[in-house]
């Protein structure tokens, strides 16, 4: 009976241990299971936000770590660190993101290769440069601006590198240096690697310098037989030479594939695809005198504005101005051009779609939101930024020529984007005038244009003034004219300002006088002064960035001649006006 029981004992003690041992077995797996569903997790996590945080802009005390890269805003180009080929060298490169193959565009340290670069990182010095350090000791200096104050770094859509100050003034750009590869709106100039694994200066360099009226050719060879130095700067012309043209003459699109990336940073659309995208340009946004806009959607969702160009003969002219300068520049108040179609006679612009429209449309017409002055107040400094860029910062001065409230759109959070560049006008640093026989916009015009002077950026100062009366009062400066010559806006603020009158009492009544009256006084004065009769008197578009922000004062402008011929003869000015016989465009 003993034995039985002993027996039954050990069978249950063992049937026991089994059972624990397949529990803990089980436990086991089971953590594991959670352990590898836990590293996924974070995995996947890790890499969401990795994608979530590209960004295009580098600030100082943030540097860029050498597994880390800079995307520019709409995902064509991408900055880090690199290795060309099959090197085992790393350098600090620009390449099109897009891309299979990496192509490197620029290269920032090509003289001073990193071996080993998980203890480097590219990041801003205190006095304003870009610097590879390694474990935050500099060890290779990239740039030579030499500014010290605020400074960020910031990669645009057109493949340039900017260092810029807190004014968003350019301290240096990858645009100015020499690389092999020209993108359009950088200097134009060639220096060849070493290798195709070594981005090092070459033994040839090629560029070219404006002398005269006439462009020269400089070039320089190290240790190179003259056969060979002749050989590479025929070709280095040949490219310079091809590169000038293409930037010049529209390329028709090829047959393969329906949407297509220029070496412009623009896209070439196929006329079937503009038609698709436009539901057959059913949906119109506005009309002008050169064409129509359709609003339009990509395969990718995103939503697009299409100008077809209604005349050929008389569209060309625009068409081609816009491709040259918005296909060239890229800033966060001027409107983004997309790309453009060019199939036989037809001839299409693709932008940004703005959701908020014009302007004019939020000024004049009746809408269900009325714009606040703190709205007001941004759109104009956000449209003074896009002009200084245009005059100061491209490597040449662009002249808009017709700044008015229709060509400034707005984007979702209602800031301006100046739009329109038809009739914009090119002036090389070395030139400060230029001749314009197109007619701009009544009642934008500076004296100059109207009585047929070589003209300068100054009038898109002067058109600048005139818009930000309309801003301040919600009415158009013109349709005052017409309705009550002695009640001309702009005349009762430059009146008002000279004997220190209530300026509230000039504002919008819609807003009801609710208004920052330091930012209306600044507003005022600063308008008055842009629409100075001597150029020379009106101020740049950056001194008026500036004074917006509070950081230049300014003095009592002095009433414009016009003005003070409207006060005394009402009924002469009224007829001056009207006619346009006077060197005034009021």
């Amino acid at each position: 009976m003993e034995d039985s029981l002993d027996k039954l004992a050990r069978k249950m003690n063992n049937r026991s241990m089994a059972q624990r041992s397949q529990k803990q077995e089980i436990y086991t797996t089971s953590k594991k299971a959670w352990s590898h569903f836990a590293l996924l997790l974070i995995l996947s996590l890790k890499a969401h936000l990795s994608t979530a945080s590209a960004s295009d802009t580098m600030y100082r005390g943030q540097p860029l770590a050498w597994n880390q890269t800079l995307t520019s805003k709409s995902g064509i180009f991408e900055l880090g660190f690199f290795t060309p080929g099959k090197s085992h060298k790393y350098y600090v490169g620009i390449w099109y993101k897009t891309r299979a193959e990496l192509r490197a565009v620029w290269v920032a340290n090509r003289d001073c290769p990193v071996s080993d670069p998980s203890s480097k990182a590219l990041e801003i010095s205190e006095d304003g440069n870009l610097l590879i350090t390694e474990k935050g000791i500099p060890f290779c200096k990239c740039t030579n601006s030499g500014m010290p104050n605020y400074t960020v770094a910031v990669l645009l859509d057109n493949g340039n590198f900017i260092l810029r100050d807190k004014l968003d003034n350019v301290l240096w750009q990858s645009f100015e240096e020499q690389t092999n590869t020209l993108l359009p709106g950088a200097k134009i100039g060639y220096n060849t690697w070493t290798s195709s694994e070594n981005p090092g200066s070459g033994q040839f360099s090629a560029e070219l310098e404006q002398s005269g009226d006439a462009p020269v050719l400089h070039r320089s060879r190290t240790k190179m037989s003259k056969k060979a130095a002749w050989i590479l700067g025929v070709l280095a012309m040949l490219i310079l030479l091809l590169s000038i043209v293409l930037a010049i003459i529209l390329c028709t699109p090829s047959a393969d594939g329906a949407l297509e990336e220029s070496e412009f940073s623009l896209m070439l659309f196929k006329y079937r695809d503009l038609r698709k995208a436009t539901n057959n340009f059913s949906q119109k946004l506005g009309e002008g005198g050169f064409g129509t806009v359709f609003k339009g959607t990509l395969l990718n969702s995103t939503a697009i504005a299409v100008k077809n160009i209604r005349s050929v003969e008389q569209g060309e002219k625009q068409f081609r101005a816009e491709v040259r300068t918005l296909g060239a520049i890229q800033h966060v108040n001027l409107l983004r051009l997309r790309g453009f179609c060019v199939e036989a006679s037809k001839r299409f612009l693709v932008y940004d779609y703005m959701p908020k429209g014009s302007l004019e449309s939020h000024l004049f017409k009746e809408v269900s939101k009325i714009l606040d002055w703190n709205t007001r107040y941004h759109i104009a400094i956000g449209i003074a930024r896009g002009l200084a860029y245009l005059h100061e910062t491209c490597i040449d001065c662009i002249i808009h020529c017709d700044i008015k409230p229709e060509n400034i759109l707005l984007d979702a959070e209602y800031d301006p984007k100046v739009a329109d560049f038809g009739l914009a006008k090119v002036i090389g640093r070395n030139f400060s005038r230029v001749l314009i026989t197109m007619r701009g916009t009544r009642g934008y015009l500076a004296p100059e244009w109207i009585s047929g002077e070589a003209v300068t950026s100054k009038v898109d100062v002067f058109s600048y003034g005139k818009l930000l009366f309309e801003i301040i009062s919600g009415r158009r400066n013109i349709n005052m004219v017409d309705e009550e010559i002695c009640n001309y806006f702009p005349a009762r603020v430059a009146m008002a300002i000279n004997k220190g009158e209530d300026l509230l009492t000039l504002l919008d009544l819609k807003l009801e006088g609710n208004a920052n009256m330091e930012e209306l006084t600044r507003a005022c004065k600063v308008a008055c002064w842009c629409i100075q009769d001597d150029p020379s008197d009106r101020p740049t578009m950056g001194n008026v960035v500036k004074i917006l922000e509070g950081l230049m004062q300014l003095g009592i402008p002095q009433i414009p001649l016009y003005f003070r011929r409207l006060s005394e003869n009402p009924m002469e000015a009224s007829v001056c006006h009207e006619i346009e016989t006077c060197s005034s465009s009021y």
